[in-house]
């Protein structure tokens, strides 16, 4: 009888002991920022760590990819499975005209997670550089403010005349800054852009054109398509 009771004991003990989900899951949507319209066919990565190299976060160079899933029109996305290929694992979001986003956030085996993350989408501005009543070959103009803050945007001399289309955030302001230096004087002028809708990878310009005076940075601004 007490071994009877023993075997009941450890079965009730194994049933309480077992888990609910065995394996990975991970789900959730996919929005863009500022309008929060869903993002459809943005490529989700599931990285993992391997067991013996332990919980690393996202950008370590040592993880593996497990799988890759995409997001419906919806902005949805699921990823499962019912076995542990990693110890644990990150998630990789990329989608083209978008930045790609490596979340902090990392997932463990054995439990169901919902994951939902915005992405920041970009637009582009067309500028235009034009040194109007120039002073000599030492006029100077330099732009800063992209999204790629390594772009070289410097140009000098007495014919600056030039066209250029530069990568910004879309769905928000972004300050733009503008150095032009005459007579070895320099000032600064900025514009703050907030594109508007849709805001982001249409490919939309703004015709930006920075006028070099003798007195001050004259900026205007004009819509284009």
């Amino acid at each position: 009888m007490k071994n009877a009771i023993i075997f009941l004991f450890s079965i009730l003990l194994f049933a309480a002991c077992k888990k609910d989900f065995e394996g990975i899951e991970i789900k959730g949507r996919i929005t863009e920022v500022g309008s929060g319209k869903p993002v459809a066919g943005a490529k989700i990565i599931i990285e993992g760590i391997g067991h013996s190299d332990g919980f690393l976060s996202p950008g370590s160079g040592n993880g593996f990819i497990v799988d890759s899933v995409f997001t419906d029109n919806d902005g949805n996305y699921i990823f499962s499975r019912n076995d542990n290929p990693a110890s644990g694992y990150y998630l990789i979001i990329t989608k083209d005209k978008y930045q790609r986003a490596e979340p902090s956030r990392g997932f463990n085996n054995d439990v169901k997670q919902t994951f939902d993350y915005q992405l920041q989408p970009y637009a582009w501005v067309k500028i235009h550089l034009k040194n109007v009543n120039p002073v000599n070959e030492w006029d100077r103009i330099k732009v800063l403010g992209f999204y790629d803050p390594g772009i070289n945007c410097i140009y000098t001399g007495s014919n600056i005349n030039v066209y250029r289309v530069e990568k910004i955030y879309g769905n928000k302001s972004n300050l733009i800054s503008w150095y032009s230096t005459k007579n070895n004087i320099t000032k600064r002028d900025t514009s703050l852009l907030t594109p508007p809708p849709p805001r982001h990878h249409t490919y939309r310009y703004f015709l930006l054109i920075q006028r070099l005076t003798n007195s001050k940075t004259v900026l205007s601004e004009e819509q284009i398509t």
